[in-house]
C-alpha cells in the first residue's frame, strides 16, 4: 500500500493511499470496543450501499475509496436535509437488500445489537455522575427497551452510518 494521507479520529488512524493501483482506505481502530469488527460487519454488505472490504481483520480493516465523494453534511448546511436524508434512506435500502439475502444465515457473535447498547444505562448509572438525573436515565432506558422490544426483525446495520 502506499499511503497519501493520513488523519485520526477520536477512535481511529485511517490511511488513504493506493493498493495494486485501486484507491482504498486503511482504517486502524485505536482499542476494542463497537467498531473492533466493523470490518467484518462491513464485509456482509458486499458493497451493496456501502464501500467493499479488500481485507480485515478484528481492528483493522482495507475498504474501497470511493472519490469524489460529498459530505452530506454541506447539503445539509446548503439547506438541502431532505435531499441528505433521501440520499441516507437510499442507501439504507440498498443494505437492507443485501441483508435480506443473507436471511438464514448464523449472525456472527461479533455484531454488536442495539439491545447490547442498553448497557451503556447501567454503565452510567455506576459511575456515580449525577450531571443526568438518575430518573431520566431510568426513564430512559425503560423507553429504549421498550423500543428494543417492539423490533420485528433484527436487520444488520454499519454503525458507521451518518452525515459524514
Amino acid at each position: 500500500m502506499v499511503i497519501e494521507a493520513t488523519f485520526e479520529t477520536q477512535s481511529s488512524l485511517i490511511a488513504f493511499g493506493s493498493h495494486n493501483h485501486q484507491p482504498v482506505a486503511l482504517k486502524v481502530i485505536k482499542q476494542q470496543g463497537d467498531e473492533w469488527r466493523s470490518g467484518e460487519v462491513l464485509a456482509q454488505f458486499d458493497g451493496q450501499g456501502s464501500v467493499r472490504v479488500y481485507e480485515q481483520v478484528a481492528g483493522a480493516v482495507l475498504l474501497e475509496r470511493l472519490t469524489p465523494g460529498n459530505s452530506l453534511v454541506d447539503m445539509v448546511l446548503d439547506g438541502k436535509d431532505e435531499e441528505a436524508t433521501t440520499i441516507l434512506g437510499n442507501v439504507i435500502e440498498r443494505m437492507f437488500a443485501r441483508e435480506s439475502q443473507l436471511s438464514g444465515v448464523e449472525p456472527s457473535k461479533a455484531f454488536v445489537t442495539v439491545q447490547d447498547w442498553a448497557r451503556g444505562f447501567e454503565r452510567y448509572l455506576a459511575t456515580g455522575d449525577d450531571q443526568i438525573p438518575e430518573e431520566l436515565v431510568m426513564a430512559a432506558q425503560g423507553t429504549y427497551s421498550d423500543l428494543c422490544a417492539s423490533q420485528r426483525e433484527l436487520r444488520l446495520l454499519h454503525g458507521d452510518l451518518h452525515h459524514y
